[in-house]
């Protein structure tokens, strides 16, 4: 089994040297949004990816019964079964969860680029990264040949409604953290949306 915990020595490592190689370059506010974005990504995959079953025993038995993900390609049909469902837990754990996991990422990725991103560019930021997630999770699926985690067009659909969430809250609270972050392009639209 590939824990999560096994996750965090190289993410370390690899972040300590990129921290090397940047901290006299950038502002100390930028590096420290970098930063947070850079664990935040280290935290999606060890959520998305992690423990990986690679014990050939675990994993004929897991097939054996049956334990298999089923891939989704049918929108919202898993969204309808896990509220069906009628557990406010499930509901709270796998929307909520699905929800929250890219919504710091559109709330931070737009304060550290130099480009304008708009709605449409986050949209099409927060969609790319849960399609790799989501192919990912396949790819690894069909490399263990046993689906441990399920390509689901609908988490596809929460993630990215996270982030757009992420994108729309510094939009509303931009005026507030303008004091100590500038993001250039928000100056002249402060008040949209």
């Amino acid at each position: 089994m590939i824990l999560k915990r096994m996750v965090l020595p190289p993410a370390l490592i690899i972040y300590i040297i990129l921290f090397l190689g940047t901290y006299k370059k950038t502002s100390k506010q930028k590096l420290f949004i970098v930063s947070m974005i850079y664990f935040i990504s280290v935290f999606i995959i060890m959520m998305t990816f992690f423990p990986i079953p690679v014990d050939h025993g675990l994993l004929e038995y897991n097939r054996n019964m049956g334990l298999q993900c089923i891939n989704n390609l049918v929108p919202f049909r898993m969204i309808y079964h896990i509220i069906k469902s009628e557990s406010v837990i499930v509901v709270i754990y796998q929307i909520g969860g699905n929800l929250m996991l890219l919504f710091p990422l559109g709330y931070l990725i737009p304060i550290v680029t130099d480009k304008k991103i708009d709605l449409k560019r986050i949209i099409l930021i927060m969609f790319c990264i849960t399609f790799c997630i989501e192919n990912m999770q396949f790819i690894i699926g069909q490399i263990l040949n046993f689906n441990y985690r399920c390509f689901d067009v609908d988490d596809m659909i929460l993630n990215t409604s996270g982030g757009i969430l992420g994108y729309l809250m510094l939009k509303k609270t931009y005026h507030i953290i303008r004091k100590y972050i500038k993001i250039p392009y928000f100056e002249n639209e402060i008040n949209i949306i």
